[in-house]
């Protein structure tokens, strides 16, 4: 009996020794084809992808990896490969085995890895609007919603706003297309530039910059207990904070970006 025992756990070790082993393969890998990337020795990187895949195909590549490789085979015009690949990385883990990825600051590949996958997903099927509407819902509502992202938050979404926006209204919800753009408003001029075009549609410059002037000045109080103020514009937050924040708020906001340029009607594109 101890020796069965002891044969059980001699194999564990074993088992665990080889686990780690291929980890250390598969992280020097991965370090490996990054390094080439940014070198723009795209060939190399690429059969480093590849072997990744071939050998390690259940734990090999991360949603970042995927997506990188995923890059590599849609500009080589191999739709087919990169949708695969793509698929592949929306059920992988974020960082797999590797902690180089951990420590990259690549937000774009590694932390919002499978939320860009979807978008670029519903890219590569732009032809078939059904693809194109769920891979976006995906990527906004499964993959990284709302305040649910980290650090990584304010980036992603002031990127996919305009693009989450288009596609609610072609789908006609307009309300939804308000919202999406005003919620990430404050974090990428883009947003801004969509919001205005819809807004121009059914208010003059003036009204905007009156309802303006009274979401700067007129924050309301939502939590007396917490005593929470909320932004709006044209009844759709753009900013929640703390009562005590209020001073700073309003001068963050006269020189953001977005809101500067949704005052100025020189801004206006043709």
């Amino acid at each position: 009996m101890l020796m069965r025992y002891g044969i059980l756990f001699l194999s564990l070790i074993c088992i665990r020794a080889e686990a780690q082993h291929d980890r250390t393969l598969i992280c020097d890998g991965m370090q490996a084809a990054d390094s080439l990337l940014k070198r723009n020795d795209t060939a190399a990187a690429l059969r480093e992808y590849e072997d990744l895949d071939k050998a390690y195909p259940i734990e090999g590549l991360s949603s970042g990896a995927c997506l990188k490789l995923g890059e590599i085979y849609r500009a080589q015009g191999r739709r087919q490969d990169a949708a695969r690949i793509w698929q592949k990385g929306l059920a992988t883990g974020s960082c797999a085995y590797c902690p180089y990825e951990l420590g990259t600051d690549d937000y774009y590949h590694q932390y919002l890895g499978k939320p860009n996958i979807a978008f670029q997903l519903s890219e590569l099927f732009n032809d078939s609007p059904d693809s194109v509407y769920k891979y976006t819902l995906w990527a906004d509502t499964v993959y990284c919603t709302p305040f649910n992202c980290g650090n990584a938050w304010e980036d992603y979404h002031a990127k996919i706003s305009p693009r989450v926006a288009q596609m609610y209204l072609e789908r006609g919800d307009t309300a939804k297309a308000y919202s999406r753009l005003c919620l990430s408003l404050l974090f990428d001029v883009a947003a801004a530039k969509k919001l205005k075009l819809l807004l121009l549609l059914y208010h003059d410059q003036k009204a905007i910059d009156s309802e303006l002037k009274r979401c700067l000045h007129h924050p309301k109080k939502i939590d007396a207990e917490y005593n929470n103020l909320v932004y709006s514009l044209f009844g759709y937050e753009i900013l929640r904070i703390e009562d005590r924040d209020r001073k700073g708020t309003v001068d963050y906001l006269q020189k953001n970006k977005s809101i500067v340029y949704l005052q100025s009607s020189a801004s206006v594109p043709y």
